[in-house]
């Protein structure tokens, strides 16, 4: 069983956690690389996730914290549009998608030509690419699934499914979805991440594609952020069986600090890949999340998700005197 009260417990030591670890400029920093830590995509993650905790249960602490962030990353918007993983690097599709999202949930003021800037991120096959041909090379400039469905969420606030864009983008990620190895991801070593990205773009369309989200066990290793990926999958998926003991695991293996333990998780892919899981995406370098912000920031919001989702199964019955009586259902 997974009591109300732990849940509740953890989401606060969490909160803590990622609020005492934002720096001064509002931004958040992780995964230490050549070109640095990221800022304005991690700001921009750790925001949204932030703001779910907002948005569950009202915070003056989240407020400050998600108000600073929404200043930085406007400020991080490069003079030439779109963001990129930090100062030193030309803007990406992931992290302009990944601002988008947060400003448009944070209800911040975003132009049209921020959209226009990642529409420009589309290749020919209808798929989105990382970086545009001249800001990189070789695989880095074709178009991956983990990257389309992000962009295609941001782009779901501005253009109609109908739209042209959207109907090529989502005909190339449903084309992807179909082969043997759909959910291996360009940049993650985890299939959770694309099944999520997947199920977030087309929760409630009436344009999903048939692919069942994936039912295979977490590995024997798995770590905290494929852990909570996995507990939002089956929530998605309404298997609360699983969420539950997903959630448990998650609470257990809590850091005293409120984080949880950071892992490799980030694949720095080799330019000369072409496609996830061929020999240099496979021999690419992968790394871990040294502040353990990301991490803990996605734990959190699965946890939140969890608590939601588990509210909303609460049912009412009547009972002696027109009095409600709330009953919870099992979740053992």
């Amino acid at each position: 069983m997974v009591s109300e009260s732990s849940v509740h417990a953890a989401i606060a030591r969490a909160t803590r956690f990622v609020v005492r670890h934002q720096d001064d400029d509002g931004a958040w920093r992780d995964f230490y690389v050549l070109p640095g830590r990221s800022d304005a995509w991690v700001t921009a993650y750790a925001g949204a996730q932030l703001l779910r905790i907002a948005q569950w249960r009202s915070s003056h602490t989240c407020d400050r914290a998600i108000a600073s962030a929404i200043d930085f990353v406007e400020r991080a918007r490069k003079a030439g549009g779109g963001w990129g993983y930090n100062s030193n690097c030309p803007a990406d599709a992931d992290s302009t998608a990944r601002s988008l999202l947060f400003l448009h949930a944070a209800g911040a003021k975003v132009r049209l030509r921020d959209y226009a800037d990642l529409a420009r991120f589309a290749v020919r096959d209808g798929a989105f690419a990382t970086y545009r041909a001249g800001d990189a090379w070789g695989g880095w400039c074709r178009g991956h699934a983990d990257v389309t469905a992000v962009a295609l969420r941001a782009l779901g606030h501005v253009l109609a499914p109908s739209h042209a864009l959207v109907r090529r983008g989502r005909a190339r990620l449903s084309a992807y979805l179909r082969r043997r190895d759909a959910f291996a991801s360009y940049w993650w070593t985890t299939p959770f991440y694309l099944a999520l990205e997947v199920a977030l773009l087309f929760e409630g369309s009436a344009h999903a594609p048939a692919v069942e989200l994936p039912r295979f066990p977490l590995p024997p290793d798995a770590g905290s952020f494929e852990r909570a990926l996995a507990c939002e999958v089956a929530l998605v998926r309404r298997d609360i069986v699983a969420a539950t003991r997903y959630a448990r695991q998650l609470i257990e293996s809590q850091r005293d600090d409120g984080s949880w333990l950071p892992a490799r998780i980030l694949r720095v892919v080799d330019p000369r890949s072409k496609s996830a899981r061929d020999i240099y995406c496979n021999r690419s370098e992968i790394v871990a999340d040294d502040r353990a912000i990301f991490t803990s920031s996605t734990v959190t919001g699965a946890l939140v998700r969890f608590e939601a989702m588990r509210a909303r199964l609460y049912t009412r019955e009547r009972v002696g005197g027109g009095h409600l009586h709330i009953v919870q259902p099992s979740l053992a």
